[in-house]
């Protein structure tokens, strides 16, 4: 049986958690819920000190802080965000929601105008040292599968499978579903900046300088970054074994859709996926899990405006998909 790690691969808003959270149901799984984001992990913040939040590498200028945070994830101790201890940690640091947000776009700002190289703030520096010195609240490997969800990956996954003995299963949705979300949600990052990276620019943007300039509008913007992203997903399907799933078939039959996925991953499938399954299938709100699924699939066409969706199909021409 096959137990090397899962990647849950993803952009934000897609129904990730939700597919995340299901597999991990599985009695032979541990789950690691966003270690590279950066806004939620101490360890991720220092790592990617010197990456975007959503970064790409070219092949031969690979950031080496932060490979070495994903061997620690796929292979070594991991830090849990999850424990009550983590949380207050972060609520008497530096490191709320609201101070992180910012710190994150300060580092951003700076790398993608070259203005200085980002340090990060004397408080973060010893706090982040601390914790990589100690195991608290770390948590070691076992031989369970882990299983572990990023939303920061799409544009990188050649390079970890190329480097580590891994599974990844990309979820995709409805471009307008993820921007409805958004809008829906009023994230913050949702101008993710990602068409400004110089390494993307020189790979790939070059040629589209002009068509990125002529979109302005923010809805637009969201649709660029959307599409950018799953045409560099597109580019690494060609070459490597990534499985895809979308949120919309998960949720025109999750049970039996679930079940095939924990077959082709060799998790362990019990009742206890279709009680989870079941109990969540009710109205939820926010970063809640709980949705009912037979609303989902379309429901972009029912909170969107005529206008927005024509902003989203102008951002979605950049790349052909």
């Amino acid at each position: 049986m096959n137990n090397s790690p899962i990647l849950i691969s993803h952009l934000p808003r897609s129904g990730s958690t939700w597919l995340a959270r299901t597999l991990s149901v599985s009695r032979n799984s541990d789950y690691l819920h966003e270690p590279d984001n950066e806004k939620l992990n101490l360890r991720a913040f220092y790592y990617k000190r010197n990456c975007h939040r959503f970064p790409y590498f070219a092949k031969n200028n690979i950031d080496q802080n932060w490979l070495k945070m994903f061997e620690q994830i796929f292979e070594g101790e991991y830090l849990s965000t999850h424990t009550k201890s983590y949380k207050r940690l972060r609520k008497k640091g530096f490191f709320d929601n609201d101070k992180a947000e910012k710190l994150i776009k300060r580092k951003e700002h700076q790398l993608l105008t070259e203005t200085r190289s980002f340090s990060i703030d004397e408080k973060a520096l010893f706090l982040t040292n601390r914790l990589l010195k100690s195991n608290y609240p770390s948590e070691t490997p076992t031989n369970k599968t882990r299983i572990i969800k990023s939303g920061h990956t799409a544009m990188t996954l050649p390079i970890l499978m190329d480097r580590f003995d891994i599974r990844v299963v990309f979820i995709m949705r409805h471009p307008a579903s993820i921007i409805s979300s958004y809008i829906r949600m009023a994230m913050p990052d949702a101008d993710r900046q990602v068409e400004k990276q110089k390494a993307l620019i020189e790979g790939y943007l070059a040629p589209y300088q002009e068509k990125l300039k002529n979109i302005t509008n923010p809805i637009g913007k969201m649709a660029i970054h959307i599409n950018i992203m799953y045409y560099m997903l597109e580019k690494a399907m060609q070459t490597y074994p990534i499985h895809i799933v979308t949120h919309e078939q998960l949720c025109v039959d999750p049970v039996g859709e679930f079940k095939k996925l924990y077959s082709k991953l060799s998790l362990e499938w019990s009742e206890d996926v279709i009680e989870f399954l079941e109990k969540n299938n009710t109205e939820g709100t926010g970063y809640a899990i709980q949705r009912k699924t037979e609303e989902q699939i379309d429901k972009w066409k029912k909170t969107l405006t005529n206008d927005e969706v024509i902003q989203i199909r102008e951002g979605m021409k950049l790349f052909p998909l």
